[in-house]
């Protein structure tokens, strides 16, 4: 019997490298998502698939709760059983919305584990955690922007989430009172905040990184060009940290450049989202697979980028690659764009 594999969050583009990997392996694939039609379903091929209204952990559109403790349980009953019916070995997760419920009920399904415990994972995923303990290893490369706590606090500064979808609720705060209504929404909306140290910058250094079971970085993709000699640098400090903690997997740091230095703003346990999952022959869903299935050793992989391709240029690569069979990905791709880009218009356009 073929080796059976689902594949969640099959509506992020990030998910489509990994169908296709499976596929070539000759993987029985089974595909999840909350959405009816996500984009991986318009691969080549079709796939059965899992559908979930919700895992209950960072809710879809237009919910801003961290936790819904009812769909959180459903999810896992109703993963269960997916996996016991259809014999699943393995369960790959692109971001956070699934990683967590699964990390955090894992004994409750009957699967090889392939991701470090809870605790591992939420040290990234939780910005406070997160900056107190990447503190301790003493990085040289980039700095960390100070953490505020009330009533210590210096303007203008950042209030945001402690957990996941920051961009949504970032606020600059000028004053004491802007900063207690941001506290207050954030609050009211179930959500802990982290107040931070503004930095005045808009230019970002993102990385896609496969870490291995040792703390190093296998696989790394960079979407912004940068110096061979402080990469070496900034890899060196971050598998400090990651062999610290017992981190390995997928993660993407990302990096404010502010006056000639860099500054971690977080460090998210998922390969940061771009169009299609390319990611320019490092083979990330390969090197995933060996490292983390096969237990076996994977050669450093390392691309650096000019700049971040355009949605154009992207559609234009990934056309050549599917050898132009990929048209309604493609269509797909640019639906999910625009209904992303409106709802985030409608958010930051209402008031705190």
């Amino acid at each position: 019997m073929r080796k059976r594999i689902l594949i969640l969050d099959a509506e992020l583009p990030s998910a489509l490298p990994f169908v296709q990997y499976y596929h070539q392996k000759g993987y029985k694939i089974y595909i999840g998502s909350p959405q009816i039609f996500p984009i991986s379903s318009f691969y080549l091929f079709r796939f059965p698939s899992f559908i979930y209204t919700s895992t209950g952990y960072l809710p879809h559109y237009g919910k801003f709760r961290l936790v819904d403790s009812c769909q959180l349980s459903l999810f896992i009953k109703r993963l269960g059983e997916f996996i016991k019916k259809r014999e699943i070995e393995y369960v790959i997760s692109i971001s956070e919305t699934s990683l967590i419920p699964i990390s955090l009920y894992i004994e409750h399904l009957d699967i090889t584990r392939i991701y470090p415990p809870f605790k591992v994972i939420d040290l990234l995923h939780d910005k406070y955690l997160l900056f107190k303990k990447i503190k301790k290893t003493l990085p040289r490369s980039f700095y960390l922007p100070r953490v505020y706590e009330p009533p210590s606090l210096m303007f203008p500064c950042i209030v945001k989430p402690r957990k996941g979808l920051g961009s949504h609720f970032t606020y600059r705060c000028n004053n004491e009172r802007e900063a207690r209504e941001a506290i207050r929404k954030l609050k009211s909306l179930g959500r802990e905040p982290i107040i931070q140290e503004y930095i005045p910058s808009k230019k970002k250094i993102v990385f896609n990184l496969l870490v291995d079971k040792k703390g190093k970085i296998v696989r790394l993709l960079s979407f912004q060009p940068i110096r061979r000699e402080l990469l070496n640098k900034i890899i060196k400090d971050l598998e400090k940290f990651f062999k610290s903690i017992g981190f390995f997997g997928l993660a993407s740091p990302q990096f404010l450049i502010y006056n000639n230095h860099l500054y971690l703003i977080e460090i998210n346990p998922r390969p940061s989202i771009n169009f299609y999952g390319i990611d320019f022959f490092v083979n990330f869903p390969e090197a995933f697979h060996r490292v983390l299935i096969e237990n076996k050793e994977v050669e450093e992989r390392i691309k650096i980028l000019e700049h971040p391709p355009s949605l154009l240029e992207s559609s234009q690569i990934y056309l050549s690659l599917s050898k132009k069979r990929g048209f309604f990905v493609v269509l797909k791709q640019i639906e999910e764009i625009t209904k992303g880009r409106v709802i985030s218009y409608l958010i930051h356009s209402s008031k705190i």
